[in-house]
């Protein structure tokens, strides 16, 4: 079992920490030529007089001090990109969820560009159940609910119970969180998914359950004696 932010593997971090390095000394060499670049600029600017000098040099060296900046910005640009990548070299979850077994043993070379399988965490608690009902079924109940025949709990929810393959009941009840708007034209249904909480990790993930979905409670009905 993992929490999210965990750390899980470790790249080799020598090569990041050394362009690190490099990138935080271009920073410091743009900012010492940027304070050389406005010394000068501020010293010819404020001579007057005899002492003053061709606007033509003034631009210059204003310009000078423009381009200092701008190289300045983009050397701390290069620094906070080479700490990014010193701190991906800390593989952490992603999610918190359990673990599978390590894809990858120490000194495998992984790759960024394809994106190398390092490990699976699967989320433990909620768990979404996704199941399909045919269409005409989801109509039939959107309009008894639009037109009051059916009552919704106190937070309009739609509650879905769960029954294991082997026929015992999930305890804990979920509720459906996502409607498809479109209908599969091959099999005529709707997707539905619901939400269960899953704190003593009973639902397993690529598991098959039976979902039955209780939208309510009927309204002016006539009750008959079994």
């Amino acid at each position: 079992t993992v929490r999210k932010g965990q750390p899980l593997f470790q790249v080799d971090p020598r090569p990041y920490r050394a362009a690190l390095a490099g990138a935080e000394a271009d920073v410091a060499s743009a900012q010492s030529a940027l304070a050389l670049a406005k010394s000068d600029y501020d010293r010819v600017a404020g001579l007057t007089g005899d002492e003053a000098i061709a606007a033509s040099e003034i631009d210059q060296l204003r310009t000078r001090v423009r381009s200092a900046t701008a190289a300045l910005a983009a050397a701390q640009a290069r620094r906070r990109e080479r700490a990014l990548d010193m701190e991906f070299t800390t593989v952490r979850a992603p999610i918190s969820g359990r673990a599978g077994r390590a894809q990858v043993t120490e000194g495998a070379l992984v790759s960024q560009g394809e994106g190398t399988l390092m490990t699976r965490i699967e989320q433990i608690s909620p768990v979404y159940v996704s199941f399909a009902q045919a269409a005409s079924e989801v109509l039939k109940l959107r309009r008894a609910i639009t037109g009051g025949q059916v009552d919704l709990d106190d937070n309009d929810r739609v509650e879905v119970r769960l029954t294991f393959s082997d026929g015992t009941e999930y305890p804990i009840p979920g509720y459906i969180d996502f409607l498809a708007f479109s209908v599969d034209q091959e099999t005529g249904t709707v997707e539905l998914r619901a939400e269960f909480p899953n704190p003593e990790g009973l639902l397993l993930s690529g598991e098959f359950v039976e979902a039955r979905i209780f939208a309510g409670k009927l309204t002016n009905i006539i009750a008959i004696p079994q």
